[in-house]
């Protein structure tokens, strides 16, 4: 029995060190505020382009002059492309068929958010874990020398 309590522990711990260190990739970044030593530069550069020019002031000159927080809200009404960037699906157990390849699984979903590789009687064993969003499925992908031999899709 003190050995099953010994490994649910190091799993828990293991867990948490996983966690820790991959959590950035499962939480989103806060948006953070642009301190104003980091405008001052601009500021300097767009002085310097219009010394000595007679050309009348320019958007750099008048943005040069705000505050930070007007000088983004003018660059964000500019003529500007948003280009918006697709997550790979998270895959589910039906699409993932046996005999698949690693490189092929990791070029259709992208890097897993958990990946564990043992040796295992010779071979190698993988296991790349796709989480959701919301963190309310994952599908495990289980592999065999670099060859997927099963995949399992769980919700909460």
């Amino acid at each position: 029995m003190r050995g099953i309590e010994g490994l649910v522990i190091a799993l828990v711990l293991g867990l948490l060190g996983v966690a820790v260190w991959q959590g950035q990739r499962w939480v989103p970044r806060w948006t953070a505020t642009v301190p104003s030593a980091d405008v001052a530069p601009a500021t300097k550069t767009a002085n310097a382009l219009t010394k000595g020019s007679k050309r009348p002031a320019g958007k750099l000159d008048r943005l040069a002059g705000r505050n930070p927080s007007s000088v983004f809200d003018t660059l964000a009404t500019a003529d500007t492309t948003v280009v918006v960037v697709p997550l790979p699906s998270i895959p589910e157990s039906s699409d993932l068929q046996v005999g698949t390849t690693r490189m092929q699984i990791r070029d259709r979903y992208g890097e897993p958010s958990l990946n564990v590789a043992a040796r295992r009687n010779g071979r190698l064993i993988e296991r790349y874990y796709y989480l959701n969003g919301d963190q309310t499925r994952v599908t495990v992908a289980t592999l065999q020398d670099g060859t997927l031999v099963s995949a399992q899709t769980v919700s909460r």
